[in-house]
């Protein structure tokens, strides 16, 4: 007997699920194959800061996934998203999270002052004297 699968869409989280320290685990890359040959559409979620969007792409293009950019979420390309939607002409800090300057290029960030303050990928202590 053929099972039907009725999905309207997947969310995919990418490190632990899809891949390890950005290396494909066992069938992923043929569970992608799988649902993009159905057409179902899906989203890759990430909370990573270490990448670029478009580094991400790359990276997960080059490990062999078939994808395109429209199916990549990041955590700064949605709080781009969030702070464009609630705070539109907001200027915004960062602190950490350097590879997102270019998914965060909608934004106005500024050095400091910033009525928006976005942390990622902090890699080392910071105190707000240093800022």
């Amino acid at each position: 007997m053929q099972r039907t699968l009725d999905v309207n869409g997947l969310l995919m989280d990418i490190d632990g699920v899809l891949t390890t320290s950005w290396k494909p685990l066992p069938g992923a890359i043929e569970a992608v194959e799988w649902i993009n040959g159905r057409g179902i559409p899906y989203a890759l979620l990430t909370n990573t800061t270490e990448l670029s969007r478009t580094a991400l792409l790359e990276t997960l293009r080059e490990a062999g996934f078939n994808i395109n950019m429209r199916n990549l979420v990041t955590a700064p390309t949605t709080a781009s998203a969030y702070v464009r939607a609630n705070h539109p002409h907001a200027k915004c800090f960062l602190i950490g999270a350097e590879a997102a300057r270019e998914d965060l290029a909608e934004l106005e960030i500024v050095d400091g002052d910033g009525e928006v303050v976005l942390i990622g990928g902090v890699s080392g202590p910071v105190s707000w004297p240093d800022m």
